[in-house]
């Protein structure tokens, strides 16, 4: 992942796309999951429904 500059932990789906078929993941979408494995945060389609503002409020959200 140092190679493509990112800085957080990502992950992709299996071959299988068991992710996609349980979170509707298509088109590309960003998640927040919380640390009881929910979702915190549900970006809308992306690349323009990346919000990058949404995403920080959610992330201090969660952590406070």
């Amino acid at each position: 992942m140092r190679k493509l500059g990112i800085q957080i932990p990502a992950v992709i789906d299996q071959f299988g796309n068991s992710t996609e078929q349980a979170y509707t993941g298509w088109p590309d979408r960003l998640y927040l999951i919380d640390a009881r494995g929910h979702i915190a945060y549900k970006a809308k389609p992306g690349p323009f429904g990346f919000k990058s503002d949404e995403l920080r409020a959610a992330l201090k959200r969660l952590v406070n």
